[in-house]
């Protein structure tokens, strides 16, 4: 099996450390195994480190008072998780649970935070993430302010094929396999809703539909419908 540092070398985040370095990071840390519907952590959960995703996928959600769920990201390969709470040495503000059964690094909040201070380069690159992960938030806000449930549905499945799709040999991209109520979630509306939307636009040749797997067909249909 492939060492964790080797793991922790493919990871952007990491790009161009030396070898030594990346020795040293995974020395504290660990490689877990979860299935899906699994959590990683549960929203109040004390921050004890950060998470890598080596292989799988995760969904970071939210949960109101009376119950309603909703998908604040899907992760995926290479990607960081809980980074912002071990951070700042505080409680989980999400719950991550397993999406595609996943095999994931675990960084302790100690050994992380010092193994920052004597990499100013990548604790640069982490607060470029976090720039990039608070713009996705922002736009994610005034999309539900400003556009209906087409439109946000339109905009998650652009992003999925873009950020999280797989490439098909009649041009279309396939987003990552999720639940109807599950992308619901992720828009900000009613299983329903959405439902009669996916109709719509499989109709109009914009995407097709295959048990919980959707392909985008026509990415430039999906952008009318934004504005």
């Amino acid at each position: 099996m492939v060492g964790v540092d080797a793991v922790l070398s493919g990871i952007p985040l990491f790009a161009g450390c030396p070898a030594e370095a990346l020795v040293a990071l995974a020395s504290g840390a660990q490689r877990r195994r979860y299935r899906r519907g699994e959590a990683l952590f549960r929203e109040g959960d004390p921050a004890t480190g950060v998470f890598v995703l080596e292989r799988g996928w995760v969904r970071v959600r939210c949960t109101s008072v009376d119950g309603r769920e909703r998908t604040l990201a899907l992760l995926g390969p290479g990607e960081l998780l809980g980074e912002v709470a071990a951070l700042e040495g505080g409680v989980r503000s999400a719950d991550a649970v397993v999406q595609e059964d996943c095999v994931l690094v675990f960084l302790p909040r100690e050994g992380w935070v010092d193994w920052l201070r004597r990499r100013p380069e990548v604790a640069l690159r982490l607060v470029q993430l976090l720039g990039q992960r608070l713009r996705a938030a922002d736009l994610q806000i005034r999309d539900s302010a400003f556009l209906g449930v087409g439109g946000r549905l339109a905009r998650v499945l652009l992003q999925l094929g873009a950020q999280r799709g797989e490439s098909r040999a009649d041009g279309g991209v396939l987003c990552p396999r999720l639940r109807q109520v599950e992308l619901a979630q992720m828009v900000g509306a009613t299983r329903e809703s959405v439902n009669k939307w996916l109709r719509r636009l499989e109709r109009a040749g914009a995407v097709r539909r295959s048990g919980d797997r959707i392909t985008v067909l026509d990415p430039e249909r999906l952008r009318r419908e934004i504005g």
